[in-house]
């Protein structure tokens, strides 16, 4: 169907398809009935010249074996005195013709006929009799039976078809349409409205339009019903959202609270904890500078620096526990600076450079260009101070390198050593809390550091990966994304 044809109303769509199909339907029976007719007409033609063949051709036969020219015409007049004939062609043996009537080019029926002499000595043509009917009147004919039957079949199918128009309409169209307007009116605020047809409703439906009137009034309601369990919901969920915002902004700020008072603790363990450790130092190397002026004995020696490594690793446990309690508050996540990485890197491995062993060889390999990193500088100088103390404590010759490259928006730290190494099965579970790997007792410390430094690898949005191999070193490799 075309596009027109779709948009048209219920109604509309029905009567022209009525008339369609009635149309079609005419004109089919139209067409067989003019057939028959014709064909009728054609019949009786043939009829006639079945008469001709048997009541004139005998006679004709006579004429022409006695050679009587004018019992020829005569039979010849005859024949053209039949309804139709239009046309009679009379040949002899001799070539002679005899011809009557009007020849038409068109719109004939023809039939010719051998006259054959029935002498028992003597079998031998006479001639040929060739006789025209005109179908002319017969399509004159079909032509008044078009018009008559065409247009009364054209005036009784639209009689029909308003008919069943009228009574598709009153019966349902117009209930339909009165269902169609109802819905285009209703809106949530007018459920109580019902739908009330124009005609009676019974207690018990009658036809499929009762049925269906009743559906929608039943489906109205319990829609009206649902809405009002919505709206309710709705309000209580509204109660529930205004209380479960109080708790979440008193929870909020107790957190907040919280998170103050670790801070203070963090503070004040950071000043108290590491102010007097810091204090026996001093005095420390004090005492190891007066050994020159009054030397220490052998015992008293080994005592001093008992207690200087011991101060030096509390201090170290300090400091670990004080990172690892800001990595898991995430305390210094707003102080974020740009970092120069390169200079980082220098004053790091500076610092670091009295603790290698001579037979150690620090390489730094950088990037041409300079990296600029936005994080926190205590979190990176941790990450940088792990990696290269771990790769000093298990590297006792060989070299430690540090390189840098420019990788998919940021920057990759190496730091490699040619030290100890680790299993393969351990890589796994070297970023785990308080993991130590290393079989080598001689080395101190809280398998705190790697925790550490993927904690706040993971803070600042970066990856860490480790390659080993036991007996010939390992290689951290740090992403850290750029400004």
């Amino acid at each position: 169907m075309t596009t027109w044809f779709t948009d048209l109303e219920i109604s509309k769509k029905l009567i022209i398809s009525i008339m369609i199909a009635s149309s079609i339907l005419t004109l089919m029976i139209t067409m067989v009935q003019l057939y028959i007719d014709f064909s009728k007409d054609i019949r009786s033609i043939e009829s006639r010249f079945t008469i001709i063949r048997e009541n004139y051709l005998p006679i004709l036969k006579q004429s022409l074996w006695t050679v009587d020219e004018n019992q020829l015409i005569v039979q010849a007049q005859s024949i053209l005195k039949f309804p139709d004939i239009q046309f009679v062609k009379i040949v002899t043996d001799s070539n002679k013709t005899f011809a009557f009537g009007r020849k038409q080019p068109s719109r004939i029926i023809s039939q010719s006929f051998e006259i054959v002499s029935t002498q028992v000595v003597l079998k031998k043509p006479l001639g040929t009799v060739y006789i025209e009917a005109s179908l002319t009147s017969a399509y004159d004919r079909l032509l008044s039976r078009v018009t008559i039957i065409f247009f009364s079949q054209i005036l009784k199918t639209f009689i029909i078809s308003l008919f069943i128009y009228f009574l598709v309409y009153q019966f349902i169209i117009r209930h339909l349409t009165q269902i169609s307007t109802y819905f285009r009116r209703l809106r949530l605020d007018n459920l109580s409205q019902e739908l009330v047809l124009q005609r009676p409703l019974m207690q018990n439906p009658r036809d499929e339009i009762d049925i269906l009137t009743l559906g929608i009034n039943k489906m109205r309601l319990n829609l009206r019903d649902e809405v009002i369990a919505k709206e309710d919901v709705e309000q209580d969920l509204r109660l529930l959202n205004v209380e479960l915002e109080n708790k979440v902004k008193a929870r909020t700020q107790e957190l907040q609270n919280s998170l103050n008072e670790l801070q203070n603790f963090y503070n004040f363990v950071s000043h108290e904890m590491r102010t007097p450790i810091a204090a026996i130092q001093p005095y420390i190397r004090g005492l190891q500078k007066g050994m020159r002026c009054s030397p220490l004995d052998d015992q008293q020696l080994v005592h001093l620096n008992v207690i200087e490594r011991n101060v030096e690793r509390l201090l170290s446990l300090v400091n670990q526990v004080l990172d690892l309690a800001r990595a898991e508050t995430r305390l210094d996540t707003e102080h974020h600076h740009v970092i120069d990485l390169h200079t980082l890197i220098l004053l790091i491995t500076e610092q670091f450079k009295g603790l290698f062993t001579d037979d150690v060889v620090l390489q730094l390999e950088f990037a041409p260009q300079d990296f600029s990193i936005k994080a926190s500088q205590d979190h990176v100088e941790s990450i940088l101070a792990n990696l290269i103390s771990n790769a000093g404590k298990y590297t006792q010759a060989g070299m430690i390198k540090i390189r840098t490259i420019p990788w998919e928006g940021g920057v990759q730290i190496f730091v490699s050593d040619t030290g100890a190494g680790i299993d393969a099965e351990h890589l796994s579970t070297i970023f785990d809390r308080f993991t130590r790997v290393n079989d080598n007792h001689q080395i101190k410390g809280t398998g705190l550091g790697l925790y550490l430094v993927k904690r706040f690898v993971d803070q600042l949005g970066g990856t860490i990966e480790c390659s080993s191999v036991k007996g010939e070193g390992s290689t951290f490799c740090v992403w850290l994304p750029c400004q």
